[in-house]
């Protein structure tokens, strides 16, 4: 059994190295870079572009490094936990990522314990009322939700929602509760508010 993890593990290595590979060359795929893109916004809003500060700043970040010296710069970094810095935000990417990480934990695991709340219920009627009109319609349901795509899925409850609703449903709270402090208010919106304006929970007024 020791001997079975250990070779899972160190066939995990190289798993990881090649989905790095990967997801690097498809950053690096599209053409420009942030610079590039930066140069282009100072265009669009007519304001002066010092060649000498996009030298420096390419030169800071090695963007005119050739591709493998960058991608095992940024793997050492982040071997060391340094992920860099996001030029968008401004902002060391650990602390991004920890600013949302507890929402990505928390959304995940409400996802799990609502799967297993489901899931177990059903799983007992199918396994106690085989092949009855129930077990077939779960099973149909099933069958529907492994075959749709979660994304398409996630997009088709949100338009059938807005359609029985008049609502749409967007964030996690409504407008006041948003950048409030956590309260027995703030928990209780979460659970019960699709996240839109107040304003918008009432039917939309009938056209002129």
């Amino acid at each position: 059994m020791w001997v079975f993890i250990l070779r899972r593990v160190l066939l995990m290595i190289p798993t990881l190295m090649a989905v790095s590979v990967i997801a690097f060359m498809i950053i690096e795929a599209p053409p420009g870079d942030y610079m590039d893109a930066y140069v282009t916004r100072l265009i669009q809003a007519q304001q002066a572009i010092d060649p000498s500060e996009i030298a420096a700043l390419r030169a800071r970040y090695g963007l005119d490094d050739p591709g493998y010296v960058r991608y095992f710069r940024w793997l050492s970094n982040m071997l060391q936990g340094d992920m860099g810095r996001s030029l968008e935000w401004n902002q060391p990417v650990t602390k991004l990522i920890g600013q949302r990480l507890a929402w990505s934990v928390l959304i995940s695991l409400f996802s799990l314990v609502l799967a297993y709340g489901i899931a177990i219920p059903i799983g007992l009627y199918s396994a106690t009322h085989q092949y009855s009109p129930g077990d077939y319609a779960f099973t149909f349901v099933g069958l529907i939700g492994l075959a749709v795509p979660n994304f398409l899925l996630a997009l088709i409850l949100l338009w059938y929602y807005f359609l029985a609703t008049g609502n749409v449903a967007l964030g996690l709270f409504s407008d006041e509760y948003v950048v409030a402090p956590w309260s027995v208010a703030k928990f209780l919106d979460l659970l019960n508010t699709c996240g839109c304006p107040p304003s918008s929970w009432a039917s939309p007024a009938p056209p002129a």
